[in-house]
């Protein structure tokens, strides 16, 4: 999976047909059935992507109308990563994959920077080729498997599947507690942060017969 460097320990080879005509550059099918365009570096000159100020180039070949995500949901996504030359190193619908689309939080650190940045003004349904250079991707390390070398520009379509707001966190159930009980256990904390013969008389009384 394309996760920040540290998480990124296992990737296979993916049997993905490239389409006749596309030349060094391989079709995407195999990540989604949206993805059917390929992205060469000489694509790159085209004016029709979008330059992001950190450097990120992305252009959408499908633009969603579904929900857009913010900081702190979570994402489904499908996806397929190639190097500049084409070579697909990995893919959510590659081989030894589950063919289910991946998840992770906006914002969450989980993914590569220029992932993050390039799925985050996205719309479900949408599908997006993403340009990241190294300070965005891999940097000067390259990925743990050998598959994406130090210093190099790496390529990702992606396909938003699903939002889920707020993330894992959202679901979690908090106790409720009584204002009354935290009145009471705030004044019976104060003794242990005040220098002894420093309580006003009520709490001292209070906490006499507390003790």
């Amino acid at each position: 999976m394309l996760l920040a460097p540290l998480a990124l320990t296992l990737a296979l080879a993916f049997p993905c047909v490239p389409h006749a005509g596309v030349g060094r550059a391989r079709s995407l099918r195999c990540a989604s059935p949206h993805m059917t365009a390929s992205t060469t570096e000489t694509e790159l000159d085209d004016s029709t992507w979008t330059v992001t100020e950190t450097g990120l180039r992305y252009k959408d070949t499908v633009v969603g109308d579904g929900d857009a995500p913010a900081k702190g949901d979570s994402v489904s996504i499908h996806y397929a990563g190639m190097n500049a030359d084409g070579t697909l190193f990995d893919s959510s619908r590659g081989a030894g994959k589950s063919g289910r689309p991946l998840k992770f939080e906006v914002g969450g650190g989980k993914v590569i920077p220029g992932w993050n940045e390039g799925v985050s003004t996205m719309k479900v349904g949408g599908v997006r080729t993403l340009s990241i250079p190294p300070s965005l991707g891999f940097g000067t390390i390259g990925s743990p498997d050998g598959k994406v070398k130090p210093n190099t520009k790496i390529f990702i379509e992606c396909e938003l599947v699903e939002v889920e707001r707020g993330g894992v966190f959202s679901k979690l159930e908090l106790p409720t507690i009584n204002p009354q009980a935290l009145a009471i256990i705030a004044v019976l904390a104060i003794p242990y942060f005040l220098p002894p013969g420093t309580l006003p008389d009520e709490i001292a009384s209070i906490w006499g017969k507390a003790k």
